[in-house]
């Protein structure tokens, strides 16, 4: 697994160079602007760097990047609960653009899933990912106090319900136009 999971980098690293989009360094995984919390999204360090903050940032910035990066909720749901020590999922693992990472406007951001989506589905086939085994998966839609319960094993007294309705997630068109969607939906 250790030697497939080093081949699949250096396939990406090589998609990086032939991309001509620059590569950015990797940023540590617990956050210098948050102590205490690690970073969260593959480019924060950058765009503070470069820009200060994070309202001013430039729409085109484009970026490839390769980040290790940490999941909370795996420690949460797995390794603090098991008592054998049997994590079921990776807790530290490698994050990588495939199609490149841009700085994009929330208007055209939706014109851009497909062209990700097909570069990634592209990508995991030429590597030798059989495309039967893919499971697709999205969110339907539900309010964010469902959504927080369903989380929680047991019911608990809460303070406040946030009843704001989140949409279904817009990417099940893509999936359907990718040829995803024959392979079933969930």
């Amino acid at each position: 697994m250790e030697k497939t999971a080093k081949i699949v980098m250096e396939k990406i690293k090589i998609i990086h160079k032939n991309s001509g989009i620059s590569i950015l360094k990797n940023t540590p995984i617990s956050s210098p602007l948050y102590p205490g919390q690690f970073c969260y999204c593959l480019d924060e360090m950058q765009w503070f760097e470069k820009y200060g903050n994070f309202v001013d940032i430039a729409i085109g910035d484009n970026f490839q990047k390769i980040q290790p990066a940490i999941r909370m909720r795996d420690f949460e749901n797995f390794y603090c609960r098991d008592v054998n020590g049997n994590g079921q999922h990776l807790g530290l693992f490698t994050l990588a653009t495939i199609a490149g990472g841009k700085v994009i406007g929330v208007d055209s951001a939706r014109t851009c899933y497909e062209g990700i989506v097909r570069t990634m589905l592209d990508f995991f086939i030429a590597i030798g990912l059989d495309q039967s085994r893919i499971k697709v998966t999205y969110f339907s839609g539900n309010t964010a106090s469902n959504i927080e319960m369903s989380r929680k094993k047991e019911k608990q007294e809460r303070k406040v319900l946030v009843d704001a309705y989140i949409d279904e997630d817009c990417l099940r068109d893509t999936f359907s136009k990718c040829g995803l969607c024959s392979l079933g939906i969930s």
